[in-house]
């Protein structure tokens, strides 16, 4: 499988900006290549509507990777799933590509902790960490006591996370 890149990304927003319209969001691993920040080989581009509708266009994104010799799979919406979760998602997004009717967001770092606080696996931990250095270094807001409220919730589980819930704290700026 092709690796995701921002020069992919940006062809497939291109292509993408040809044949559908509204507000959608990058999420997932493929946030960070498009940053210019590549820590990890990442196979797959999530998407979902601002509206969170974006599996009507399933058919289109699937062609759109075709397009771009991926295969269909490698284009999915069911990040909506979890969007939907989060209320008042929309505040927490900021604008990366804009062409026509077609424009995409991408999470803000402390939406894209709690996209991934819930699995934080290896790779999520790894991600986290280089958005956390992202952010400061563009200083972007982090709502560094929200996230540590966050994090101490999933840590009264006690389950298989405790050792990357714990790196995730230390990872979080004072304050």
């Amino acid at each position: 499988m092709k690796a995701i890149s921002k020069e992919l990304l940006d062809r497939f927003f291109e292509l993408a900006s040809a044949k559908l319209s509204g507000d959608w969001i990058l999420l997932g691993g493929s946030v960070l290549p498009y940053l210019g920040r590549p820590i990890r080989a990442t196979v797959d581009i999530d998407l979902a509507t601002i509206s969170l509708r974006g599996g009507e266009h399933q058919l289109e994104l699937m062609e759109i990777a075709e397009s771009l010799s991926l295969p269909i799979e490698a284009v999915n919406t069911a990040a909506e799933f979890f969007v939907r979760k989060i209320p008042g998602f929309e505040d927490y997004l900021i604008h990366m590509f804009s062409k026509g009717d077609f424009c995409v967001y991408r999470p803000n770092v402390n939406l894209f902790i709690q996209l991934k606080l819930p699995r934080l696996s290896e790779s999520d931990l790894a991600d986290m960490r280089e958005f956390l250095k992202f952010a400061e270094e563009i200083e972007e807001p982090i709502y560094a006591s929200l996230l540590r409220q966050m994090i101490s919730k999933e840590l009264e589980k006690g389950d298989h996370r405790m050792k990357r819930l714990k790196s995730l704290l230390e990872a979080l700026p004072a304050g």
